[in-house]
């Protein structure tokens, strides 16, 4: 009898037997989980009527939708979190500080030295030996090293609207310098800590950045840079020892170096060090709503970064938005952690942890090179972060939750007796969770293996970067049992503009417009979509309201092709195409700027095709190429290790280096068949499947510049690093053979 006959057969005597089990018991559930409240809460309408009309600020004859808001009956009580008491980040900080006085405000463990171990290929790799806790400062000791530090900077010359960058990867010095820096008065700058050298370069001259903060182990190529005359302004740089190794710098020629230590102490001690302090001015500081307090530079996904200018209202906007709409219903319980984990230098990251500390909740610092077991830089038998963090919120992206997904696939796989009885759980979990109730026994006993690798204690997920595919959603919020809430915003929106609420049950949406963000929808006729398309309204999403940043930092041109104002409302057009769905929430289903026109007239949405197939078991990250002149796309991609090594094992190819795997023409025409199997269950057109396919055996990372910190591709670098191979997939041809390191040859 076929293997799926047996299955079915299976599947059918669980959900009978099931089928008599919540027969007996719904009416308990009924009374416990209360599930048509859910469900009403879940499909309740969240915006206001839609109304269709002409608008004053766009092009005429452009339809438009709006301007859309969120729904009064889907707000929450400001006066809780004492909105209105502050208005400024600074004040901000103060009314946490003394609210939650005592409570654990941020945590770091301690990396205590450094050894160097084999891996599983035999290499010698780096670890880190790590302190067997976290230590965490509280709220009033996080304030009393904020004001010493504001107290010190006048001594080292920063002073008020001074623009201070701060080059370093996400640590408690981070939040500390930047809240002094705002008490001052001074704009802080963000520099990723794994930007090129030319972001870098970039950055530094065009703010005239005269001091910098930064880690010990940036010194070195900041002073190359200087040394080598590419850096114009830079005098004073102040030191964060580094995380690995507390080792400090030794005294350089090419400026100033100073200890973060040093802003540490009091005055008095601070003079005794030879601090060379200056009279702090005398004047109270006056701040405006309109001050630029924050110039967060992107990550140069699309070329060189863009200094996005944050304003004191946007922050503000940013808190009522995020506070009022969707994290004022989270409760928090005991003991409670955000596990600090994105780059701060960006909006995403930078958002979620000034909104959890408002909540009272903790931030404990990880890194991805000790967040889990097995993670590259943990020592064998060695504590992971998570399992020490056992955090209850945390931040993520989609293609980590694709990596999650297929882990948990993959070690299924192994099992096929457990995997039936997992599918069929999560098939049962899916139907009664749309119906507005919880399996808690399913939960407990069958996905309580998966949620104990992040910790055991996850409630809520924050998913943002790029579009998360529904089946993902699906699964993880299923599997974890986690409030999984995906949110659409940017740098310009300063992180805040949709986002899910906790009582929304659906999946591959992006919720509703949060508190003070409007939105429209404007046709775009080319693309075939309107305001007034049936059964749902479509159009590229302009987000307005008082969080649209003032603009890009000295680039007036950029600034005017990005916002638009109308009226008293000020836009960003995000160049993402949305659907409005009945209920006020909104679907991102293609994107203006990543949409290709092919040589037979098809327009393809790259974004739209490689959300898709990174789903595919084999493909770890993807990028889809297409041009005008060309007649089909084609793939570039990095291959999942693990069910890539099945595949090449299946195929007898296992006496191969992974490079001359990735170069075989029977392993890259199983790869190819797996893609397009993928892309025809999803439904895309043929036009949007690849008809070749490179497999790439060097990992895109933000090191090598081929993905950004937040781990997006940066497409146009992808295509000029493997513009050879391109060339020579249209042509037919096989790409040069990869030197041994496993970079090919073209690209020396």
């Amino acid at each position: 009898m076929p293997h799926k006959v047996i299955e079915n057969i299976l599947f059918t005597v669980l959900w009978s037997l099931t089928s008599i089990v919540d027969i007996v018991l719904l009416p308990i559930q009924f009374y416990i989980q209360d599930p048509i409240n859910n469900y009403r809460k879940s499909y309740r309408k969240r915006i206001k009527p839609f109304i269709t009309s002409e608008a004053n600020g766009f092009a005429g004859g452009v339809r438009v939708s709006g301007p859309l808001e969120r729904s009064d009956e889907c707000l929450v009580d400001e006066k809780q979190f004492g909105l209105g008491i502050w208005t400024s980040v600074p004040e901000w900080f103060e009314y946490i500080a003394k609210k939650y006085a005592n409570q654990p405000c941020m945590g770091t463990r301690a990396r205590l030295s450094e050894v160097m171990e084999e891996d599983s290929s035999g290499r010698k790799v780096k670890k880190f030996i790590l302190d067997n806790e976290y230590k965490y400062i509280t709220f009033s000791e996080a304030m009393s090293r904020v004001n010493l530090i504001s107290q010190n900077l006048s001594s080292i010359g920063i002073r008020d609207k001074q623009i201070v960058p701060i080059f370093a990867e996400s640590r408690e010095e981070w939040i500390l310098v930047s809240q002094a820096l705002w008490k001052v008065n001074a704009t802080v700058a963000t520099i990723f800590s794994n930007l090129g050298t030319d972001g870098i370069v970039h950055i530094l001259n065009i703010t005239e950045a005269t001091h910098l903060f930064t880690s010990t182990p940036h010194i070195s190529k900041l002073q190359d840079l200087k040394r080598n005359g590419r850096l114009t302004h830079l005098q004073t740089v102040i030191y964060f020892s580094d995380l690995a190794t507390g080792s400090e710098p030794t005294s350089i020629d090419e400026f100033q170096l100073i200890s973060y230590k040093q802003l540490l102490l009091n005055r008095e001690d601070a003079d005794d060090n030879n601090s060379s302090p200056e009279e702090s001015p005398s004047s109270p500081i006056v701040r405006k709503g309109s001050d630029v307090v924050l110039i967060m530079y992107t990550s140069g996904s699309t070329g060189t970064p863009k200094g996005v200018m944050i304003t004191q209202d946007n922050f503000m906007g940013a808190f009522r938005a995020l506070l009022t709409s969707v994290v004022g219903d989270y409760k928090p319980k005991k003991d409670e952690a955000y596990l600090g984990l994105l780059p701060l230098a960006h909006i995403y990251e930078l958002g979620c942890e000034m909104t959890i500390l408002t909540l009272g909740i903790p931030v404990a610092f990880s890194s991805p090179l000790t967040m889990v077991t097995g993670a590259p830089a943990l020592c064998k038998g060695s504590i992971s972060d998570i399992a020490l963090i056992r955090p209850t919120i945390m931040p993520s992206v989609p293609l980590i939750l694709e990596r999650v997904k297929k882990s948990v696939e993959d070690r299924l796989r192994r099992k096929p007796a457990m995997s039936l009885i997992f599918r069929f759980c999560l098939q049962y979990k899916l139907f009664w969770y749309k119906m507005g109730f919880d399996t808690p026994l399913i939960d407990r006993y069958i996905f309580a293996p998966a949620q104990n690798a992040l910790g055991g204690r996850i409630r809520m997920m924050l998913v943002g970067g790029a579009p998360l595919l529904e089946e993902t959603q699906a699964f993880i919020t299923l599997v974890m049992n986690v409030h999984l809430l995906q949110g659409y915003a940017s740098t310009e929106t300063c992180g805040s503009a949709l986002l899910m609420d906790l009582h929304d049950r659906s999946f591959g949406k992006c919720g509703a417009p949060l508190n003070g963000t409007t939105f429209r929808l404007v046709e775009w006729e080319e693309g075939g979509y309107s305001p007034r398309d049936k059964p749902n309204p479509r159009g590229e999403l302009y987000i307005g309201g008082p969080t649209v940043a003032a603009g890009y930092y000295k680039d007036e041109e950029e600034t005017k092709n990005s916002f638009i104002t109308d009226g008293k409302i000020r836009y960003w057009i995000s160049g993402d195409i949305a659907e409005l769905d009945p209920d006020g929430t909104i679907r991102i289903i293609d994107r203006r700027k990543g949409l290709i026109k092919i040589f037979n007239g098809e327009y393809v949405s790259l974004g739209k095709v490689e959300a898709i197939l990174k789903n595919c078991s084999l493909v770890d990250n993807i990028c889809i190429y297409g041009s005008l002149s060309r007649p089909y796309v084609i793939a570039l991609a990095i291959p999942n290790r693990n069910n890539f090594t099945k595949l090449v094992e299946s195929l007898g190819k296992s006496d191969k280096s992974f490079v001359e795997q990735c170069q075989d023409e029977q392993v890259i025409e199983a790869f190819l068949n797996e893609l397009t199997n993928e892309g025809k269950a999803k439904g895309l057109a043929r036009y949007e499947i690849p008809m070749r396919v490179l497999i790439c055996p060097q990992d895109w990372t933000s090191e090598n510049g081929l993905v950004t910190a937040a781990l997006k591709i940066r497409r146009h670098e992808i295509q000029k690093y493997y513009a050879k191979d391109i060339e020579m997939l249209y042509d037919g041809k096989k790409s040069t053979v990869p030197a041994k390191n496993g970079v090919n040859k073209n690209h020396s």
